[in-house]
């Protein structure tokens, strides 16, 4: 006969098992930022790897051929949180990689936005564009998609 410790320890550890072999698998929304994308962009979600080569500037041009315009919202916890979810590298390894590329004459980065507002003006302004705003930033109708992380 199984005890009422001993049911309640395996439903801990049933429930233990669901949430790490489901909770990873199941992408979503991170908690920090919404990705965002002008309206016209054909794309409803991106892997974390194609995120980071759109704002890396290693792809140009989405998958229908256009080009890509990213941008960077310079507020530095949620850029923080941005690169370390997209890029899996701190702000600081991003700022020396550009850096970099800026002294050796391969590129330059994004434009960076002081205000969710201004990214927000430029994605929805420019066909072709994708940038982050904090989490909890509400989003002009029509004009800017979220697209899921996955």
């Amino acid at each position: 006969m199984i005890g009422k410790t001993n049911i309640r320890t395996l439903c801990l550890a049933a429930l233990a098992l669901v949430v790490l072999v489901i909770g990873p698998l199941s992408g979503g929304q991170p908690k920090d930022f919404l990705l965002i994308a002008h309206s016209t962009v054909d794309q409803d979600s991106l892997t974390r790897a194609e995120a980071s080569g759109y704002f890396l500037k290693k792809k140009t041009k989405w998958p229908d051929g256009r080009k890509i315009y990213p941008v960077d919202l310079n507020i530095r916890d949620v850029r923080e949180a941005f690169s370390k979810e997209v890029h899996k590298r701190s702000l600081s390894a991003i700022k020396k990689y550009w850096q970099r590329q800026i002294f050796t004459g391969y590129g330059t980065p994004p434009p960076e936005k002081s205000s969710p507002a201004q990214v927000l003006d430029f994605v929805s302004s420019t066909p072709g564009a994708i940038g982050y705003v904090p989490a909890d930033t509400r989003l002009p109708g029509d004009l800017v998609k979220t697209l899921t992380l996955r």
